[in-house]
């Protein structure tokens, strides 16, 4: 890394959340990177810092919501992932395993079911301050 670059980044501050990965995202290039960084040590604050944040939360509630709803519509994909639980089927006790309640990983249905209801609860509790 060039001596400036490196002069600027020991003057940056570090967190979880970069501007890069908001604005760029995981796939970055080297360039996008350092652009990135040098404009957010030059001028951000703590409103860049919430903006960021924010943005960043934004995108994975996104992310989530379009990964529930490629599940909900396609039922060949929900199976394929229904024997990722396989194992944990066969460690439910017998009365989860059969019955009317019956947990079916399984069946499309109950699980499309399944994923709707977490979708929500997920939702409820990431986006609620006060949740149970």
């Amino acid at each position: 890394m060039p001596k400036e670059w490196r002069l600027l980044y020991s003057q940056g501050r570090t967190g979880l959340i970069t501007d890069t990965m908001v604005t760029f995202g995981p796939q970055a290039s080297m360039d996008e990177c350092q652009a990135s960084e040098t404009i957010y040590t030059v001028s951000s604050g703590w409103c860049d810092d919430f903006k960021i944040f924010f943005q960043y939360f934004g995108q994975m509630l996104g992310e989530l919501h379009q990964m529930f709803r490629e599940l909900e519509m396609d039922s060949n994909q929900i199976l394929t992932y229904s024997h990722l639980l396989d194992d944990l089927i066969t460690r439910l006790p017998r009365e989860l395993r059969e019955g009317p309640d019956a947990i079916r990983p399984n069946d499309p249905e109950w699980l499309s079911a399944a994923i709707n209801e977490v979708e929500s609860m997920l939702t409820a509790r990431l986006l609620t301050k006060n949740h149970p």
